[in-house]
This record gives structure tokens, C-alpha cells and sequence, in this order.
């Protein structure tokens, strides 16, 4: 891998990971650690499918940098998940559960090989990691709009801008749908479990955004991704203000630390996405897998 993929890899990795602990800290109200609060054993079908779509980006960051076998990124989703679950036992709220392990470090080795499987004799750029750096963005939005409804705009332009992207990955017809089914149950699935009906008018109309960014000329869809998620950090910076202004009561601090999350990963996911725009035109990030 050239260097400057490289430096694109270790970002986007590092930009996966951080929701992973920023969501799983949240509210952050630290206390002493008490023996009581130990370990438990809990498995639900919904907590452990979310917790396996929560590390799947990380493993597929993993294999796209440094194409270690994937009990490698089977380890590392183990070591990012303990490190987590240790530190829930330091916060109010927050249980730490032997069954998150499992399906943390599950979701990394299912992105390992998901990457293996599709991408890996592929031709790629940097379009890649940056459509799966947009999931966590869309997860942590879809959370918030269950506090906050208008919260949900957000997600619209990021969707468009996911799908988009796809137009710059250089994989067959059946690779590509294969792809763009994960990436869409990936991104949209957590918005049906805080708002089913939003999550229900965004997967409907799926097709029909497909439909006409495929009538987009390559050109101009180029130019119109990054003021797309510009619309949508601005969406989410004027909601977080009404959001302050509004409300006093400190029963929703979780929910309003959520909400600075989404903030900052979105103003980053806003600049890389010029920094993308700039990159995508020069040679030296287009590699043959």
C-alpha cells in the first residue's frame, strides 16, 4: 500500500473506533469502581446484532491497511472491546457484559473477511474507507433522533453521500450490490430501533435515490458529496443549539452528550470529505488491489 493510502487507512481507522468508545462511555458520569459491579453474562438477539455492527467497519479498516490474517483482527476487535467493557465498570449506568466480547470482536472478524471476500482483488480508492467511515455517523444520528426527532434530516444527506460513493468503487456489478446491501443495513438498521417509521421512509426510498444518482453524471456527483455532508453538519449544529437553548433538564444529559458526538464526528467526517474530494483526482490514490 502507498504511503498516502496508508496515512488515509490509519485515519479512517481511527475515526471507526472512536464512536465505538464514545457511544459505549456515554453519559460519561465516572464513579469508583465496586466488586459488586463485576462481569455479568446477558444475551438479547437485538444487543448482540447491534454489537457486531459496531466493530464491523473497524475489522474492515483492519484488513483494507494491513491485511493481517483475520484472527488478527479478530484480536484486535477483542482488545478495543475489553478496553471498553473495563472501562463501563467505571460508569454510572453502564454494565460491563462478557457477551459484548464475543460480539464485538465477531463484528471485526466479520469485516475482515467481508473485505477479503469483495474488495481485496479489486481495484479501489479512497472512496472505500471513507463510505464506511460514514456508518458511525449514521448510527450515532439515528440515536439522537429518538430524544430528538429533526435530528433524523441528518442522516438523509449522509445516506445520499454513502450511496454515492459507490459510484467511485471500481468492483463488479454483483460485488457492488453485494456491497451496497451491507453498507444500507449497516447504516439504516439502528435508525428502525429508535424511530421505525423514519427508519421505514428512509429504507423505501433507497431505490429511488439509487435510481437518480445514477442519472448523476460522475463529474457532478463528485462535487455535490462534501456540500452534502456540510448540509448535514449544519443540520445537526442548529439542532444541538435549539437543543441547549430549550431544554434544562440534566435528566437528558446522556442524550445531549450524544449530540455533541455527533457533532464532532461530523464536522471531521465534513473535512475529510474535501480532503477526499482533492484526493480522488490525483493518481497517486488509485492502487491495483
Amino acid at each position: 500500500m502507498k504511503p498516502s493510502l496508508r496515512i488515509w487507512g490509519s485515519f479512517s481507522l481511527l475515526y471507526v473506533a472512536l464512536p465505538v468508545v464514545l457511544l459505549t462511555l456515554n453519559p460519561f458520569e465516572f464513579q469508583a469502581f465496586t466488586a459488586a459491579e463485576f462481569w455479568v453474562w446477558r444475551f438479547s438477539i437485538e444487543d448482540f446484532s447491534r454489537n457486531v455492527l459496531l466493530l464491523f467497519p473497524f475489522g474492515l479498516m483492519l484488513r483494507y491497511i494491513y491485511r493481517w490474517p483475520h484472527k488478527f483482527s479478530l484480536l484486535a476487535g477483542l482488545l478495543l472491546s475489553s478496553f471498553v467493557e473495563v472501562g463501563q465498570l467505571f460508569v454510572i449506568e453502564r454494565t460491563s457484559n462478557v457477551v459484548d466480547l464475543i460480539s464485538n470482536s465477531s463484528g471485526a472478524l466479520l469485516g475482515s473477511l467481508m473485505y477479503q471476500g469483495v474488495f481485496e482483488s479489486s481495484v479501489v480508492t479512497l472512496a472505500l474507507p471513507f463510505t464506511f467511515m460514514l456508518i458511525p455517523l449514521c448510527w450515532v444520528i439515528s440515536m439522537v433522533s429518538s430524544f430528538r426527532p429533526d435530528f433524523v434530516w441528518a442522516m438523509v444527506p449522509c445516506m445520499v453521500a454513502g450511496l454515492g460513493l459507490f459510484q467511485f468503487i471500481s468492483l463488479g456489478s454483483v460485488r457492488k450490490k453485494i456491497v451496497l446491501s451491507v453498507w444500507v443495513v449497516a447504516a439504516i438498521l439502528p435508525l428502525f430501533n429508535a424511530r421505525l417509521a423514519a427508519g421505514a421512509i428512509v429504507l423505501a426510498s433507497v431505490p429511488i435515490v439509487l435510481y437518480g444518482l445514477a442519472k448523476v453524471k460522475r463529474s457532478l456527483l463528485h462535487v455535490a458529496i462534501p456540500p452534502l455532508l456540510l448540509i448535514s453538519t449544519a443540520t445537526i449544529l442548529q439542532q444541538t443549539y435549539v437543543w441547549y437553548s430549550s431544554i434544562e433538564d440534566w435528566v437528558w444529559i446522556s442524550s445531549r452528550h450524544l449530540s455533541w458526538i455527533t457533532l464532532l464526528l461530523s464536522v471531521t467526517m465534513a473535512c475529510e470529505s474535501l480532503l477526499w474530494y482533492r484526493a480522488e483526482q490525483s493518481t497517486d490514490f488509485r492502487v491495483d488491489r
